[in-house]
C-alpha cells in the first residue's frame, strides 16, 4: 500500500507499508475521522506515514522506523488525535507542520520518538496538545536535532514530556521570526543529560511549573524558564 488518497477511506490498518520509492502511506483530503493504527512503515525513501487536509483522525499505534525523511508527517490536521506510536531511526519521528491551512486542535500523546534526528517537531502549528511523549537520544547535531521542537507556533501546550540524552537541546520554543513563538505552555517537563541546554525558550513562553532538568551541558539547564 504505497498511496492512499481515498474520498470514502475509514482506516488504513495493519498494514506492511515498506521499502517504497516515495512514502509508505498517504491519507488526505476527503478521509475525516480516519483511523490510521497498527501499521509498520519502515524504510520508505521519503515518509513512512503521512496524513494531512483533514479532521478528526486518530493515529495510533503505528511503527515508523528508518524512512528517509519523517516517520510520521501530519499537515493541515484539525482536531486530531496522535497516540502510542513508536518512530525511530527517521529523520524526524513525528512532524506536525503548518501545511497550507493550519494544524490546530490536535492531541500529540505518548509516542515515544526517540533515536532520530530530530524527535518530535511542531512547526509553525498553533494551539495544539504535546503530552506525555518521550523523545530520547536523538542524534542531530546542534541547530538540526533535539528532543522536543515547536517553532514558529504559538498556544501550544507541553506537558509530561521526557526528552533526555540528545545531542542538542531537550525541549526547545524557538522563533521563526521575532515574537510568532510566545503564549506556548510548558509544565511538567524532564529535560535531563542533553548536549544542549535542556529546556530553551524565547520570551512570552509561559510557565506551568514543574519542569525540570539536570545535567545539561552546557549550563544553565535551563534558559527562558525556571527549572528546578
Amino acid at each position: 500500500m504505497a498511496r492512499d488518497r481515498s474520498d470514502n477511506v475509514t482506516g488504513c490498518r495493519d498494514n506492511p507499508l515498506n521499502s517504497n520509492v516515495n512514502n509508505g502511506a498517504e491519507i488526505n483530503s476527503g478521509a475525516d475521522g480516519v483511523v490510521v493504527t497498527g501499521n509498520h512503515a519502515n524504510k520508505n525513501a521519503v515518509d513512512g506515514i503521512v496524513v494531512g487536509a483533514i479532521s478528526k483522525a486518530r493515529i495510533a499505534g503505528n511503527t515508523l522506523t528508518g524512512n528517509g525523511d519523517t516517520g510520521l508527517f501530519l499537515f493541515d490536521l484539525l482536531n486530531s488525535v496522535v497516540t502510542g506510536n513508536c518512530l525511530s531511526r527517521n529523520g524526524t519521528g513525528l512532524d506536525l507542520d503548518f501545511g497550507q491551512n493550519g494544524s490546530t486542535g490536535n492531541t500529540i500523546s505518548h509516542n515515544n520518538a526517540s533515536n532520530n534526528v530530530t524527535g518530535i517537531l511542531v512547526d509553525h502549528a498553533s494551539h495544539n496538545a504535546v503530552v506525555d511523549n518521550v523523545s530520547n537520544a536523538n542524534q542531530g547535531a546542534p541547530g538540526d536535532g533535539g528532543g522536543v521542537i515547536v517553532i514558529g507556533a504559538t498556544g501550544n501546550t507541553l506537558t509530561g514530556n521526557v526528552a533526555a540524552h540528545n545531542l542538542d537541546v531537550g525541549i526547545g520554543v524557538f522563533d521563526d521570526v521575532p515574537g510568532d513563538s510566545a503564549g506556548n505552555r510548558l509544565a511538567h517537563n524532564v529535560a535531563d543529560y542533553n548536549a544542549a541546554h535542556g529546556i530553551d525558550v524565547v520570551s512570552g513562553t509561559i510557565s506551568g511549573g514543574g519542569n525540570s532538568a539536570h545535567h545539561n551541558t552546557p549550563l544553565p539547564n535551563c534558559v527562558g524558564i525556571t527549572c528546578s
